[in-house]
C-alpha cells in the first residue's frame, strides 16, 4: 500500500532559494543578529546582514570574472569547512549557477571523478587541497585561471575568492527564474556512493524546507562537513530559515566539540550516534565538561537506538532526536524525542509518500518488513548524467528505492530494521565490502569471503565484520585467523579494519539465485570473533 504523509501539503512558492530564505519574510530578520560564527574564535562572526551582503557581492564578482557565466553553470567546491563556505554556496546559486561540493580528503583520482561527473567549469579549493586541485583540474581541462582559494590570499598565482569575488561593492540582483527553470535546472550536486563505490551526483533543483524547529533563541553547533547532505539541508538552509546563530567547527575533535559547547553556551547540537554513545558512556568526560546549556541534539548519520536516546536523557538531561536521511531523500520523516526513545524514526514528513516492498517487489502492509521506497517534494532530477543508476534506483512510479528495510505501525510511525545496501557506513566514511574482500583473498587458505556491516548496540554504530571459508588444511584456526587479521592491518587503513570481528564458516549462506546472503550474515551471532 502507498502511505501518504498526514501533514497537509503546503504550497511551495515558485521562488529561488535566496528569495525563500531572505525576501519572503524579510521583516522577520534581525540583520544585526549573528548568523555564522567561528566556534573556536567568536571574533570571526558574520551577521545576517553581512551574510546577505557577501552572497550578493560574490554573485557580482563571479559574473565580473566570468561574463559568460550562464544559468546552470557548475562551480565545484573542494574544501574543508570554512566560515565563508555557506556564503560561497549561496552566492553561486544566487547567480543562477549550481554548486558541486565534494569531500576535501578526496585524492586526485576521486576529485577527477567528481569534476567529470558534473562537468564543472570553475573550482574553488583550499590551501589544504590546492596541489590536488591543480592536478585534478588539469586532468579534466579546467584552466588554472578558473581555480580559486577559499581560505587565504593568492598562492602561486591562484587567486582567493576574497580578492577576486568580494572586492566588488555593487550588489547584484538575484537571477529571476521561471517556474520551468526552477523545476529543471539543478542548483546543487551532492555526491553519494553506490554499492560499487563509484561516485554518483544527486542533482537537486531547489531546496525549500518548511520545518519550524524551536520557539527558543537557538545557538546551534555545526561540526558536520558541509559537503554532506546534512550540511546542505540543515546548516545552510533550515538553520538559516529558522534564524539560528550557527557556530561552525572547522575540524571535529572531542576536545574542540566540548570546548565549543561550554564556551558558547550552545543549546542545540548536531551529533552522530557514535559521538553520542562515547559521551554518554564515559563518566570521565561528563565530569570534565559542562553540557548543561544543551537542550536538544539531532542525531544523524546512522540509526540511533532507543536505548541511547534514553541514556542520553538520563545522563545529560539532553533530548536526543533520531534523524533518518540520505543524500537522495534528505530528511523524509517528522520526528521527536518521544518517538525516538521508542525506537521510531518518526512519521512521513510534509509532501512525502512511500511504500514498503518485499524481495519480490510486492507491497507489504503495517507491521511487515519491506524496503522503503520514497517519493518526496524536494525537486530532484535524480543522478546526474547517469541513466543506468536512475533506472536502478527509481521505479516507474517515481519512487526511490532506499536499500533500507523498514516497518510501519498502524499509527504511521516507522522503524528502521536493517540495511539491504552492502555499503557500510562507518562514522563519516562509506566503505564497500569489495575493498576489504580483495585483501582477505590474499591469504592462501581463503576460498571465499564476505564483508558486511554489523550494528554494535554498545558503540551504536556499524562495524566491519568479515566471514571466510577456508580450503582444507591442518593449521590451527586461531593462527590462520590472526594471519588474516595481520594482512588487513598491513594493507588497509585503520578505518577499514575488522572491528566487528572475523569468523570462519564451513560455507557462506546463499540466496536462491546463488548470491551470498549478506542479510543472513548481518544477523549472524553464533561464533566468537578473533578479537
Amino acid at each position: 500500500m502507498v502511505i501518504n504523509s498526514k501533514i497537509p501539503e503546503g504550497c511551495v512558492p515558485d521562488v529561488t532559494v535566496y528569495q525563500y530564505l531572505f525576501t519572503e519574510d524579510s521583516k522577520s530578520i534581525d540583520w544585526d543578529k549573528p548568523c555564522f560564527i567561528d566556534a573556536e574564535d567568536d571574533s570571526q562572526t558574520l551577521s545576517y546582514g553581512d551574510f546577505d551582503n557577501l552572497i550578493k557581492r560574490f554573485s557580482t564578482g563571479l559574473q565580473h570574472c566570468f561574463p559568460e557565466f550562464a544559468l546552470g553553470d557548475i562551480v565545484a567546491i573542494y574544501s574543508p569547512n570554512e566560515l565563508y563556505y555557506p556564503a560561497v554556496v549561496h552566492g553561486i546559486v544566487y547567480a543562477g549557477g549550481a554548486i558541486a561540493s565534494f569531500d576535501h580528503s578526496s585524492d586526485v583520482n576521486l576529485a577527477v571523478e567528481c569534476l567529470q561527473t558534473v562537468g564543472a567549469k570553475i573550482l574553488i579549493a583550499h590551501s589544504e587541497t590546492l596541489d590536488r586541485a591543480i592536478e585534478a583540474a588539469a586532468m579534466v581541462g579546467i584552466p588554472r585561471s578558473h581555480i580559486f582559494l577559499l581560505d587565504q590570499n593568492q598562492v602561486d598565482g591562484i587567486k582567493s575568492v576574497h580578492s577576486a569575488m568580494w572586492t566588488h561593492q555593487e550588489l547584484a540582483a538575484p537571477r529571476i527564474m521561471t517556474k520551468a527553470e526552477l523545476e529543471t535546472v539543478p542548483s546543487y550536486f551532492y555526491y553519494t556512493s553506490g554499492t560499487t563505490g563509484k561516485k554518483k551526483a544527486v542533482a537537486i533543483t531547489w531546496l525549500h524546507n518548511n520545518k519550524d524547529w524551536h520557539p527558543f533563541e537557538t545557538k546551534a553547533l555545526s561540526h558536520s562537513e558541509l559537503h554532506h547532505g546534512g550540511g546542505l539541508l540543515f546548516t545552510m538552509h533550515t538553520f538559516l530559515k529558522n534564524r539560528y546563530s550557527v557556530f561552525m567547527l572547522k575540524r571535529f575533535t572531542f576536545e574542540k566539540y566540548f570546548i565549543a559547547i561550554e564556551k558558547n553556551k550552545i543549546n542545540t547540537i548536531s551529533i552522530q550516534p557514535w559521538i553520542a554513545a562515547t559521551i554518554a558512556k564515559d563518566d570521565t568526560l561528563l565530569k570534565l565538561h559542562n553540557f548543561s546549556s544543551v537542550r536538544v541534539g539531532y542525531c544523524s548519520g546512522s540509526p540511533t537506538s532507543k536505548s541511547l536516546c534514553q541514556l542520553f536523557l538520563k545522563k545529560l538531561n539532553i533530548v536526543l532526536v533520531n534523524m533518518y536521511g540520505m543524500t537522495e531523500t534528505m530528511a523524509p520523516f517528522e520526528t521527536d524525542f518521544e518517538r525516538s526513545s521508542q525506537g521510531y524514526v518518526g512519521s512521513l514528513g510534509q509532501g512525502f509518500s512511500c511504500k514498503l516492498i518485499d524481495d519480490d517487489g510486492k507491497e507489504v502492509g503495517c507491521n511487515e518488513i519491506g524496503e522503503l521506497c520514497l517519493k518526496e517534494p524536494t525537486k530532484k532530477i535524480g543522478y546526474y548524467n547517469n541513466a543506468e543508476a536512475n533506472a536502478a534506483a527509481f521505479d516507474e512510479d517515481g519512487f526511490f528505492h532506499t536499500g533500507d528495510l523498514f516497518c510501519v505501525n498502524e499509527h504511521g510511525n516507522f522503524t528502521h530494521i536493517d540495511r539491504i545496501n552492502d555499503v557500510i557506513k562507518y562514522r563519516y566514511k562509506k566503505i564497500t565490502p569489495q575493498e576489504i574482500e580483495v585483501i582477505l583473498m590474499m591469504h592462501p587458505l581463503v576460498v571465499n569471503c564476505a564483508v558486511v556491516g554489523y550494528h554494535c548496540d554498545e558503540q551504536n554504530e556499524w562495524l566491519i565484520r568479515a566471514f571466510v571459508t577456508l580450503k582444507e588444511h591442518d593449521r590451527k584456526i586461531e593462527q590462520v585467523k590472526q594471519e588474516i587479521i595481520d594482512i588487513t592491518k598491513e594493507n588497509l587503513p585503520d578505518i577499514k579494519q575488522l572491528r566487528g570481528g572475523l569468523f570462519v564458516l564451513d560455507e557462506l549462506p546463499k540466496t536462491n539465485t546463488g548470491k551470498i546472503n549478506r542479510r543472513a550474515l548481518r544477523q549472524y551471532e553464533h561464533a566468537v570473533p578473533a578479537f
